[in-house]
């Protein structure tokens, strides 16, 4: 491995510095709160919730459609029988 010249030092340390502050700003993303009744039960304390449908920019797919599972505490899925 070369040695690192004092300049590439210099300029990684500058980058990171100026990096620093937008780590800093990001907020944690925090789950949404959905309602007893809001969306399908599929099984008890497990429901179906869903989000929206928008167009696909993969090739061959039409739409997407955005689904969201919550678990109630202690719920469990029911078992798939292949």
């Amino acid at each position: 491995m070369e040695d690192m010249s004092r300049r590439s030092a210099l300029a990684l340390g500058l980058a990171a510095t100026a990096a620093t502050p937008l780590l800093g700003l990001a907020a944690p993303a925090r789950a949404k709160d959905y309602g007893p009744t809001e969306g399908t039960e599929i099984a008890p304390g497990v429901r179906i919730v869903d989000i929206g449908t928008w167009a696909s920019e993969v090739t061959g797919v039409k739409n997407i459609n955005v689904i969201d599972v919550v678990f109630q505490p202690g719920s469990k899925d029911k078992e798939s029988v292949m």
